[in-house]
């Protein structure tokens, strides 16, 4: 046995010992290799036992104590401390100190000093702020005296709880009560409306506090909300949300009364990152305001995972100064020093190897005696052994004590522990050999280590101290990478040179090298390339390469599944023959005369099936599956040939096992025998949400389906006799493993009622189910299944089977028979129920004679052909061609005849069960089980490896397969056998515990995730699956595992994660990595002592986040605006805030009922009265308080902020009133839109008499206000949300009664959530699977469709809620934007269905959803922002996060999806393009919405700090070998490759230098016209975090320099990349796209640029003064640019609608005009010039009238030049002529400027001015081809008419194309159309106008307006579009028309839109009787509709036409 069955301690020797057995035993296992490839099997084992393969460590990691200063009682002495401190407990007091700790004390006490504590883990960082804390607390004598002084904020409240337990309550509530200080925890588990009471008995029902408190829990530990707000706390605990809440909310106002702060903490600092950090640091600000009485406060910030450099703690400093807001001056580190025994005594004696083995024996054998007896046994043991080691008894002391000094001066700890001291990581095995030089071998070394370790980690001087030696192990282990070859025509394998790793070039030959794949079942090999034409790559080159798996070693014959019906067998055809080229790869169907034939090798295409269909769509290459093995018939789903990789979750289940049978159990006999896996627990972490969540259900099933084989192998061993299945199933109900080990369906430990059912279900689905499996224990032959009291001879006998082996082939056909789960249902089981069947629950697995019946699925006689020939089934096959039965189907017949009657009155064996008397079952009660007989051979078939018990005419029964079987060696046999894995768990090993997991992740609710805790630490559960929800300091008790399955992104998490166990433990716990099978892990397992000594990074709170500050800004208005509405009750629900009334629970019907009673609206009307409210309140000096207190929050960060950052800052507090009012406005609408939804659909339900739905309806509303309202304010965005990230998307998972269950909580980041929760998706929580179906109802107001084209050129993305401003040609690089434009919503959140409230169970493996688009940049930076750098062609420029738009799109399969108005959705497929029939996911009924197919994208936009990096230099195309021949595409993705190194490269090198860590910032690219490359950085924080911006205060040159000297630069010289230079944890998806080399090339060409230019500009340094007057004496300026500028957006015009000027557009025109227009000459040489008259670019065009008569006069000239001419970066920026002098002047700037119209120069740039001759600069300025005038000319299609000022307007002539058919629409834009009572009348005289016109009356009038410009003014327009209305209404040319006004809302900006437009939509062929279009095609974006629109461009808006006085334009565009 590998282990004991109760370990005291983790063995690290026989851990790994059995972690390297079992991972090989188990890859052999899952990953055969057949038989018939000797060879290849033999290179694998060998490659397998390889000790460095699978497993590295144990490492050895000392965790000795600290260094040690003065005690609390010599520091009391001293007066430092208060002499209170005297009544803390003895030891406490008299001990010393950790160094660390005397100086955090002395600091904040003595020097008063802020302080940061970064020590590690179990250092005692909670007596570093908490002994000052508590000095301070005892010297002000506040007994009596209520208030806040101190506030203690976690992070998590499972950390706040753990401390407030074991440290504070303990000295507050009881060593210092007297004192009268209290203490009180105010987190969201204090819950409310409970009293101290039942705070009381709970806490009393723990041991914990009962023997602390006794009966009574002391005053001053105050356990409710109701006593804290009575009598605030002294200390108050808290975490981050939970403290804003205070301060927000009224009702907890009373709790900072008489505060005054002295203190504030936050423990585990360093999880304060990004948004985060930001928020925090703003809310202790607004607490400071207002309850810190001057600078008087100490700050005090922990954390065990910050960097200790020398550089780190400058940072440290810089980042708690801006966190805190309080200055910072040192930061507290703790030296680890050797125990003082070892430092303090000699080493006298010196044990041998063999003496510490020894001493380790006698420890094990005594550690567990009674603590008086172990002593006295020690000292007979060893005295029996003769060691040197003989112990005195000392009065008092116990064995781990007394052990202490002789250790201590044992030569070898000592060394060890200096090894240690100096290495923070040993490789255990390098140890042992350095130390014990004279053990016999390695063994004896390392098992004397072990010994040592163990003793001294047991030696201790006192219970709570450091032990002798502390230590821990720490494992890395993985699985195999893959596995690839070279083919070979030299052996019969067709295989050569092996080799586990991703390798498909041989570095050195340059051989091809593929895939090798196996069947997971038989073993047989095949390989995958993919083929394009006639050539095979071994890995994709890109689209159009299609996957291919061929069989390595073809048969002459191939196999069906054996579950198969008839009439799937006649759909397998013969696999097709290929041949494949031994050296090139290529492929051909057949050879050639020409051909060698040996350099070929003969092979088949493996038959490959189509995947779902939807899979197929989202990759149409390379999708098809190999899901049944050709060989044996296997059959898998998911594809049963699979590459060498088990899988993680697999191979992460094998290792957990291991592990958690090597753990401690618990210490008492008693919990060893209730407790499941008696006692032992282990912690599991997972990076990822969904693989913890996947990973809890799937250990545990995995788990106990082994305990249950194991214990059927320990029943049939145990009575050597037929066991019937029924009887197993009964006596395996006591079995005490699986009495604790198995759960329920609902993954909860099964309860007896639930037990019988559960263990017969599995063991009936073990052995009635079709074979293949490689766990099954009839396919392995350890279990014979035989049929009780059953004759078979006889059977055969009656029958007239022929021949000697009829009760053989009847005994086939009962096998048959029952593995396709055709027998009868147990008790308790359903024939359909898939938790007990899987993929075979169907009802219709019955056997008839013949086809006859659908309720049955398989027959014995086969179906026939037309010609009456019968096909052949596996019967006829067997009977007739394999056993040569001429009357097969008599005899087929005769045993049917013969299974279905009664036989010698024993019954029938095939029985009806009630579907009809033709079709049978097998009677399920004859089923028995046996081990084969001991001289029983066992046969396999030599051809497909099948293996049976019994030999049926030596013939091989599988269908199709014509190879005969053979009895196996019985030594072969049992060889095979030691090797398998699943053998041996069921067979050989001795003890498998039992096992309780259960998911520990941010899904599962607060109170459930607590609940689980306390079960864990009880021993109730055994392992926790958790994601990070467990990586910070919680106390999980004497938690001695953990495994990580999957590398940590960084050393700190690791640390964190690692540092869980040993805590309390006296023996070295163990951590084990598994590294994934992806680059990242595989790379760290690669070289692990690296990544172990990396260092942990330091956080930066970038405080100039608008959006954040300004939430903070909302919470002090929002909170004072409650108080002033006496909103001062606790539990405010948000329908509150609104004035509706409190809704509670009605206990007759379960829903929801008003206070009060009655009907409650909240109309349109009552909303707008809560908006004046709230107007009026901030108009009122009620709110100057709140005003004040808002902007005082600015001057807190001012001195943290620099000048650019406060002006940010600054102009978004002088906007904080209208902001304010817009959120609340914004908030009340969202509130309102969908409470009077839901309710006026109850209404309408109602009245059609559905009052069971109404009620649902109405119940809907109320929960909609009856939310509480610090959540509600929080997920709109008006209060801060302290949740990383800031914009959060929520799967609502509907359980039981529509929402009656909150255990699951699934929310993700918006960017991650629009892909993860997307229809169709599915989510792993709560052991359940969740299927999202729906996007539930949204106003479209805050669901709007967005319109977009990606450039195919450049990637840019043009995006605008109105699809007609998507220019015709991209803004980035000029290349024509082609094709209709994708829509995409922004959803809201996700729901799964009401009918799948209960989930489903997760199978075996997850599905991934597709990967969405890239993130991308939405447009530019204003070219006027870029600015020059020191290199040559490079540019940049920063969009703070106002500006900085990403967006990410979810497709889905490519297609995007379709949605139902009752909110169901899926993605759009080929089968499925249109919504699907269905039934509503919130009602279970079946759906009557009219289909719908309008399509459109999921995507999530958020803002954030933007840098753009242009560097104009043309990525050339990558090289390739004179023999490789590229397609474009393929060119295409190299191209993409290495501008992604380059990107990659840039954001690494910018996050070292800034320096942040590598996740916060992200990177993207685009194409430069001209082939130059845009580098995108980003910020991933929404908001921004200032990251970016920084990046920019270092030189270009910089940057560059250090991505190639530091990030490309590759140590090892790889080809591509690999850790050591361009890869880290967050770029591990694109590591297959790196090209490095070229990059690095690529960069390295634009830094010798720098030197080459400085050498081309050698003119002199002229400044923007100079230089304007030298423009100002010229008389002919040439302008050279990129672009000649921005043209986005509409034409804008001001209140009065007047046109804004151009020169508002383009800053440079009114100068460039003014030249012009004073006889200069203006040349502009541009490459981007837009299309003029673009419709979808109303500048341009009003710039080509401007130009028009300048280029008339020959004033103007502009010149265009073509992409791919000279680089403009050649040529200079400016040329400045005088036609008098023969020399012009050339302007130069570095790095290029804006665009022609926004910035002739630059004033911070370098300009220089060179002379040339003149002739020189006129063929500079003859540059490109000149824009002819016709293209400045208005096209035809284009109507312009034009009205002077006082002239007539003739609406009869610019709309006379409303009288030219039937107007069905008009739709009217224009923002102040009602401003003033004169406008609104113009706005009524003008439809007037406009309706004598039409033909006939349209049938809608829309009149968008909007948005006001301040609150004030909403009242009055409405009132004003009301009345227009109304006269409207009354007058004939709109008799029975819709007039609906419109408001625009002010969240999207006026230039998205033509700013005053009216379009007209005409009906089909001008008849308004035809019938309305489709809904289809109404949903169509763009000019779909049936019939012609008119689309007018009013550039003054309606009151400036209709006013002589001024002059206008009007635009018509025709069939728009």
């Amino acid at each position: 046995m590998p282990y004991p069955l109760d370990p005291e301690e983790i063995d690290p020797i026989l851990l790994e010992e059995d972690l390297q057995k079992r991972m090989r035993r188990y890859l052999l296992s899952s990953l055969p290799i057949h038989r018939r490839f000797p060879q290849l099997r033999e290179k694998a084992s060998l490659e397998l036992s390889n000790s460095a393969a699978l497993i590295k460590g144990p490492f050895l990691e000392a965790l000795p104590d600290f260094c040690k200063g003065k005690s609390l009682s010599e520091l009391v002495d001293e007066e430092v401390l208060h002499r209170g401190f005297a009544n803390l407990d003895t030891e406490v007091f008299n001990r010393p100190l950790h160094l660390h700790q005397e100086e955090a004390i002395r600091r904040v006490i003595t020097d008063q000093e802020n302080i940061v504590v970064s020590t590690g883990t179990g250092s005692g960082k909670t007596e570093c702020f908490f002994f000052p804390l508590l000095d301070s607390l005892l010297k002000a004598e506040i007994a009596g005296k209520p208030g806040v002084r101190a506030i203690i904020v976690y992070p998590l409240n499972a950390l706040a709880n753990d401390q407030l337990y074991q440290r504070i309550v303990p000295v507050l509530a009881h060593e210092l009560m007297q004192y009268g200080i209290t203490v009180g925890r105010y987190t969201g588990q204090t819950t409310i409306g409970r009293d101290r009471n039942w705070f009381e008995r709970q806490y009393l029902a723990e041991g914990r506090f009962q023997e602390l408190f006794g009966k009574q829990i002391p005053k001053n530990w105050l356990l409710s909300r109701d006593e804290m707000l009575e009598t605030p706390p002294h200390v108050l605990v808290t975490n981050y949300a939970m403290l804003e809440h205070l301060l927000l909310l009224p009702h907890n106002s009373a709790l900072f009364r008489n505060a005054d702060i002295r203190f504030l903490v936050l423990d585990e600092v360093h999880t304060y990152a990004g948004a985060q950090a930001t928020e925090v640091s703003l809310l202790l600000r607004k607490l400071c305001n207002r309850y810190a009485v001057g600078p008087n406060v100490r700050c005090i910030g922990t954390s065990a995972s910050l960097g200790n450099s020398p550089e780190a703690r400058g940072r440290v400093l810089e980042f708690a100064t801006r966190l805190f807001g309080f200055p910072f001056s040192k930061v507290v580190t703790g030296d680890r020093e050797a125990h003082g025994l070892l430092r303090n005594s000699e080493g006298s004696i010196r044990f041998g190897p063999s003496v510490w083995i020894e001493l380790h024996d006698i420890l094990n054998e005594v550690r567990n005696l009674p603590m008086e007896a172990q002593i006295a046994r020690w000292n007979q043991r060893v005295s029996e052994s003769s060691l040197p080691l003989q112990i005195e008894e000392e009065s008092g002391k116990t064995l781990s004590q007394v052990l202490c000094a002789p250790l201590s001066r044992e030569a070898n700890l000592r060394k060890l522990s200096g090894h240690l001291s100096v290495s923070k990581f040993l490789h255990f095995a390098d140890a042992a050999k350095d130390l014990f030089t004279d053990a016999e071998n390695e063994g004896e070394a390392q098992n004397a280590l072990k010994g040592l370790v163990a003793l001294g980690a047991f030696a201790r001087e006192a219970p709570n101290t450091f032990p002798l030696l502390p230590a821990r192990y720490h494992f890395f282990a993985r699985g195999i990478e893959d596995a690839t070859f070279e083919l070979s025509g030299q052996n019969d394998e067709n295989a050569t040179n092996l080799r586990f790793r991703r390798e498909f070039e041989d570095h050195q030959t340059g051989a091809l090298r593929y895939r090798l794949m196996t069947c997971r079942k038989c073993g047989e090999l095949y390989f995958e390339a993919f083929e394009k034409g006639q050539q095979l790559s071994p890995e994709s080159r890109g689209r159009g390469w299609i996957r291919t798996v061929f069989w390595l070693k073809p048969k002459d014959s191939f196999v069906i599944p054996e579950d198969s019906t008839d009439e799937q067998a006649m759909d397998r055809d013969a696999p097709e023959r290929v041949f494949v080229h031994l050296e090139n790869g290529k492929v051909k169907d057949f050879l050639s005369e020409n051909d060698d034939f040996f350099q070929w090798l003969e092979t088949h295409r493996a038959r490959m099936d189509l995947p779902d269909q939807g899979e197929l769509e989202a990759n149409p290459d390379a999708r098809k599956k190999v899901t049944i093995c050709q060989s044996c018939g296997s059959h898998d789903r998911n594809e049963i040939i699979t590459p060498f990789h088990p899988g993680d979750n697999a191979l992460s289940t094998a290792i957990s096992e291991v592990m958690f049978a090597h753990l401690p159990t618990a210490k008492e006999e008693a919990k060893r025998t209730l407790l499941p896996g008696r006692g032992r627990n282990m912690l599991v972490f997972s990076d990822n949400r969904q693989d913890a969540a996947f990973f809890s259900p799937y250990l545990q099933r995995s788990h106990e389906d082994f305990l249950v084989r194991r214990g059927i192998v320990q029943l049939i061993r145990e009575t050597g006799r037929p066991y019937p299945l029924k009887t197993i199933s009964d006596d395996l109900e006591g079995n005490p493993i699986l009495k604790r080990g198995l759960t329920n369906r609902d993954g909860e430990p099964a309860r007896r009622s639930d037990r019988d059912d559960l263990i017969r279900g599995k063991v009936f689905s073990e052995f009635c189910t079709p074979g293949g499996s490689r766990t099954s224990l009839e396919d392995l032959g350890v279990v014979e299944i035989v049929y009780h009291h059953v004759n078979l001879g006889e059977i055969a006998k009656q029958a007239g089977v022929p021949g000697g082996h009829g009760g053989r082939l009847v005994r086939w056909i009962l096998d048959t028979i029952r593995r396709n789960r055709a027998i009868s249902m147990p008790s308790g089981i359903r024939a359909s129920d898939d938790f007990v069947w899987g993929s075979f629950a169907q009802d219709n697995r019955r056997y008839s004679l013949e086809i006859s019946d659908a309720r049955a699925r398989f027959h014995l006689l086969p179906s026939r052909r037309n010609n009456g020939v019968p096909y052949i089934n596996r019967f006829v096959e067997v009977l007739r061609d394999k056993l040569g039965i001429a009357n097969w189907q008599e005899v087929l017949c005769q045993i049917w005849e013969a299974l279905t009657c009664d036989l010698d009155n024993e019954g029938e064996l095939l029985v009806s069960d009630g579907e009809g008397v033709h079709l049978r079952v097998l009677d399920h009660r004859l089923i028995a089980a046996q081990f084969p007989e001991g001289n029983q051979p066992v046969y396999r078939c030599e051809k497909c490896s099948r293996i049976s018990v019994y030999n049926l005419g030596g013939i091989c029964t599988q269908w199709r397969c014509n190879g005969t079987v053979k009895p196996v060696d019985p030594e072969e046999w049992l060889a095979e056998m030691k090797r398998n894995h699943y053998h041996f768990l069921y067979a050989e090993l001795e003890d498998l515990p039992s096992l309780m997991v259960k998911e520990h992740t941010a899904a599962i609710a607060s109170h459930v995730r607590e609940e689980i805790e306390n079960k864990f630490k009880e021993g109730k559960i055994n392992v926790l699956s958790s994601s990070t929800t467990m990586e910070m300091g919680i106390d999980l008790g004497d938690l001695e595992g953990v495994f990580l399955r999957n590398v940590p992104p960084g050393i700190s998490n690791y640390e964190q994660r690692a540092g869980r166990a040993g805590r309390r433990a006296q023996a070295a716990p163990v951590s084990i990595t598994y590294a994934r099978n992806r680059r990242y892990d595989q790379d760290a397992f690669g070289d692990v002592e690296r990544f172990l000594e990396k260092e942990a990074s330091v956080p930066f709170v970038h405080l100039a986040n608008t959006r954040l500050f300004q939430r903070h800004q909302f919470s002090i208005l929002i909170s004072k605006f409650l108080q002033s509405e006496l909103l001062t009750e606790s539990g405010l629900q948000i329908g509150q805030l609104f004035g509706l009334p409190k809704f509670d629970i009605d206990r007759q019907s379960g829903g929801l009922s008003p206070q009060g009673g009655g009907k409650v609206l909240f109309s349109e009307e009552r909303e707008e009265k809560f908006n004046e409210k709230v107007i009026r309140w901030m108009e009122s000096e009620e709110s100057m308080e709140a005003k004040g207190l808002a902007r005082d929050l600015l001057g807190a960060v001012k001195h943290d902020l620099n000048e650019e950052e406060f002006q940010i800052l600054q102009r978004t507090s002088n906007r904080l009133c209208e902001a304010f009012l817009d959120e609340v406005r914004r908030l009340a609408s969202t509130f309102g839109q969908r409470f009077r939804h839901y309710f006026n659909r109850s209404e309408e339900l109602i009245t059609s008499g559905n009052l069971q739905l109404a009620s649902s309806q109405r119940n809907r509303a109320y929960r909609w206000a009856n939310q509480p309202i610090v959540n509600f304010l929080s997920k709109y965005g008006l209060i801060p949300t302290y949740s990383f990230p800031v914009d959060n998307i929520d799967l609502e998972v509907i359980q039981g009664n529509w929402h009656s269950q909150r255990e699951i909580e699934l929310s993700r980041d918006a960017r991650l959530g629009v892909v993860e929760y997307a229809p169709g998706s599915e989510v792993v929580a709560g052991g359940r699977v969740w299927t999202s179906r729906a996007i539930p109802y949204a106003p479209r107001e805050f669901m709007p469709p967005f319109y977009y084209k990606i450039c195919g050129t450049c990637r840019n993305i043009e995006s605008f809620e109105d699809a007609s401003l998507i220019p015709s040609h991209c803004t980035s690089c000029g290349s024509g934007l082609t094709g209709p434009p994708g829509t995409y919503i922004e959803p809201t959140g996700f729901t799964t269905a009401v009918g799948e409230a209960n989930g489903k169970e997760p199978g075996a493996y997850r599905e991934i959803p597709p990967r969405p688009m890239e993130t991308q940049l939405i447009g530019n930076a204003p070219e006027r922002l870029f600015r020059g750098t020191d290199l040559l062609k490079v540019d940049w420029a920063v969009q703070h996060a106002q500006e900085g738009r990403m967006v990410v799109i979810n497709r889905g399969y490519g297609k995007g999806f379709v949605k139902c108005k009752c909110g169901y959705a899926h993605a759009v497929t080929q089968s499925k393009r249109a919504v699907e029939s269905h039934m509503n996911p919130f009602s279970d009924r079946r759906c009557d919405a009219a289909p719908s197919s309008w399509k459109f994208d999921l995507a999530h936009t958020f803002h954030t700090d933007v840098l753009q990096i242009r560097i104009h230099l043309e990525v050339p195309d990558p090289e390739t070998s004179p023999e490789q021949v590229l397609e474009r595409s393929e060119k295409d993705a190299a191209l993409e490759g290495v501008a992604r190194s380059i990107a990659e490269a840039i954001r690494m090198a910018a996050c070292e230098l800034v320096p942040v860590p590598d996740r916060e910032m992200s990177s993207t690219f685009r194409w430069l016209a001209g082939g130059g490359l845009e580098l995108i950085l980003f910020d991933n924080v929404p908001g921004g975090a200032g990251y970016t911006a920084k990046v920019i205060e270092r030189q270009a040159s910089a940057l560059v320099n250090y991505a190639v000297d530091e990030i490309l630069t590759c140590p090892d010289e790889c080809s591509t990349s690999c850790s050591k230079c361009l890869r880290t944890f967050t770029n591990q998806v694109y590591w297959d796209e790196f090209r490095r080399k070229e990059a690095m090339r690529w960069l390295k060409r634009v830094l010798q640029l720098k030197r080459e230019g400085a050498e081309r500009v050698d003119g002199e340094e002229i400044s923007p003064e100079a230089l304007r007057q030298l423009c100002e004496k010229a008389d002919h300026i040439g302008v050279l640019r990129k672009r000649l500028g921005s043209f986005a957006g509409g034409v804008e015009s001001d209140e009065t609608g007047k046109e804004i000027p151009l020169g508002d557009y383009f800053p440079e025109w009114e100068r460039l005009h003014r030249w012009m227009v004073n006889g200069k000459k203006v040349t502009g040489i541009c490459q981007q010039i837009p299309q003029f008259q673009d419709r979808s670019l109303p500048r341009a065009r009003r710039l080509a009238e401007s130009f028009l008569p300048l280029v008339r006069q020959g004033s103007l000239e502009i010149r265009q030049i073509p992409p791919s001419a000279e680089d403009l970066a050649t040529l200079p920026q400016m040329v400045v002529c005088r036609s008098a002098e023969a020399e012009a002047t050339v302007i130069y700037e570095r790095g290029g400027i804006g665009d022609a119209l926004e910035q002739l120069w630059s004033t911070d740039g370098a300009l220089f001015a060179k002379r040339i001759p003149a002739e020189e600069a006129q063929t500079i300025l003859s540059t490109g081809n000149p824009v002819q005038r016709q293209t400045l000319e208005p096209p035809s299609d284009i109507k312009r008419f034009h009205y002077k000022s006082n002239e007539k307007r003739r609406f009869s002539c610019a709309f006379e194309f409303l009288s030219s058919g039937c107007v069905k629409t008009l739709e009217l834009t224009d923002r102040y159309m009602v401003a003033a009572n004169w406008s609104a009348d113009y706005l009524r005289e003008f439809l007037i106008q406009l309706g004598k016109l039409m033909k006939s009356p349209p049938k809608t009038v829309c009149l968008r307006y909007g948005p006001e410009k301040s609150h004030e003014d909403r009242l009055p327009w409405k009132r004003r579009i009301e009345r227009v209305k109304e006269e409207l209404e009354a007058y004939p040319k709109f008799e029975g028309t819709e007039i609906r006004p419109i408001l625009r809302s002010g969240s999207g900006s006026t230039k998205n839109f033509h700013d005053r437009r009216l379009l007209a939509h005409f009906e089909a062929n001008g008849n308004p009787e035809a019938p309305e279009t489709s809904r289809r095609r109404r949903r169509r974006i763009g000019a779909q509709e049936s019939g012609r629109k008119v689309l007018v461009e009013l550039t003054g808006g309606v009151s400036v036409l209709m006013e002589p006085r001024y002059e206008t334009t009007v635009y018509v565009f025709e069939d728009q």
